[in-house]
Order: C-alpha cells, then sequence, then structure tokens
C-alpha cells in the first residue's frame, strides 16, 4: 500500500479505540492536498461526535487550516505567539501591523511572520521574540473585556470541498473501469462501478433512472462530470423524493 493509504490505515487503528483525545503527529505529511482534506473533515466529524483530536500539521492549505476550531503557533523557544481560531488568526497579526500579500497561502503567511521574514508596520526594530508578549498583552486585554478568543469555530465543509474530495475518490475507482479512457460510461459500466465501490450492482430498471438523472432521458452513456455532479447534489434528490412522498 502507498504512504498516504498506510497513514489512513494508522488513524483507523486508533479510532476503532473509540478515543476521548487522539494525538497526531502531521496525519496529512504526504498525502497531496485533496487526500489532506478529506482526512481533515472526517477526523473533524469525528470532533463533532465528542472526540477531541490534537495534531502538529505541515505547510496546510488555507481552505484546510480553517476548518480547525483552535490553532496554537508557537514562536522561538516554543513559546505562545497565538492560540484562538484558526479564522481569526489573520486578521489577529494583520491587526498588529503585519501585512499579507494578496496572492500569498495565509497559512504560510503566518510561518513567515513568527520566523521574523515579514516586516511590522508599527514596530520599527520588530524581533520575531516580541511575539510572546505581544500575545500576552492582547489576552490580557481580552480578559479584562470579557472576549472569548475561542467562540469563532472552524468554517464547515463547503460545497467546493464536497466536490473536490469525491472528485478525487471517484478518480480512482472511475479508471480502474473505463478502460479507454473517454471519460464516459454505458449501463453496463456503471454497474460494473456501482459493484466495486458499493459491492452490490443496480438492477437494470435502477440503473436506467439512475442515467436519466445524470445525462437525460434516453442517456446511453453517462460522463465523469455529469456522475460527479449527481453525486454532490443526490442528498438534494433524495429530500425531494421523500418530499414527494409524504
Amino acid at each position: 500500500i502507498s504512504g498516504g493509504q498506510r497513514k489512513h490505515v494508522n488513524i483507523g487503528l486508533e479510532l476503532v479505540a473509540e478515543p476521548t483525545v487522539l494525538f497526531l503527529d502531521e496525519p496529512t505529511t504526504g498525502l497531496d492536498s485533496t487526500s489532506a482534506l478529506a482526512t481533515i473533515f472526517s477526523l473533524s466529524r469525528m470532533c463533532h461526535l465528542g472526540m477531541t483530536s490534537i495534531m502538529a500539521i505541515h505547510q496546510p492549505r488555507y481552505s484546510l487550516f480553517t476548518l480547525f476550531d483552535t490553532v496554537l503557533l508557537l514562536g522561538k523557544g516554543g513559546r505562545t505567539v497565538y492560540l484562538g481560531s484558526a479564522r481569526g488568526a489573520e486578521e489577529y497579526f494583520e491587526g498588529r501591523g503585519f501585512e499579507r500579500p494578496a496572492q500569498e497561502n495565509p497559512a504560510d503567511w503566518l510561518m513567515d511572520v513568527i520566523s521574523g521574514e515579514v516586516p511590522n508596520a508599527k514596530i520599527k526594530e520588530f524581533q520575531p521574540g516580541m511575539l510572546t508578549q505581544i500575545w500576552l498583552d492582547h489576552k490580557g486585554e481580552a480578559a479584562r473585556n470579557g472576549v472569548d478568543l475561542h467562540a469563532q469555530r472552524g468554517r464547515p465543509m463547503e460545497h467546493s470541498d464536497d466536490y473536490a474530495v469525491l472528485a478525487h475518490k471517484l478518480d480512482e475507482e472511475w479508471n480502474q473501469i473505463d478502460q479507454d479512457g473517454d471519460d464516459a460510461m454505458g449501463a453496463n459500466e456503471l454497474a460494473a462501478l456501482f459493484a466495486r465501490c458499493a459491492r452490490i450492482a443496480p438492477g437494470s430498471e435502477v440503473l436506467s433512472d439512475m442515467m436519466e438523472r445524470m445525462a437525460g432521458a434516453g442517456a446511453a452513456m453517462v460522463s465523469k462530470s455529469e456522475f460527479l455532479t449527481y453525486l454532490c447534489n443526490l442528498h438534494g434528490d433524495i429530500a425531494k423524493d421523500a418530499a414527494s412522498h409524504v
């Protein structure tokens, strides 16, 4: 198995024990960006069921970074320079005189700020060691004013995230069935795809109905994009079907 699959197995083995607190050391290292996003989102869902997940993470993309409810940023000497919501970190440092270039990944920019690579517009002779005291001053002021630094939660998974994760997973299975590589499947190929993914093949009537929903009436072929769009919107179709029978 690949390194990414081995990492997923290791995480799964830990989850079998139903831990109250799960510690992870760089669970996304070695994974592509979409696999990393899927991994963190799955762990986020587990946290909503009552588990606490604590991890060190290396160079996350921003859409992944903002899924965290709380982040701890450490400066030189392992001293705290920020402890609060992921979505509030950028605003905090910008409010203290640091400016992020428009095209730069905020998560990478935060690391540059902590290492002293970003100049400070408010402090002429800024040194990264000052960040600890700046944080302590901010923390004390927040306490005096009754401000909860952890009130903002991580962002929910969005439609674009769902689409990216599904597209990545679908590619792995689709390419095993679509041997001619034309990114389209007929009824027999679709039945094989369902059998491979769900361990059961739908009947001809069900398959015909699904192909009609994906590609329109009388469709003989379904493209990968049509199949993916159908999967992303499946919860809406189910809701409509349920409503029509009430």
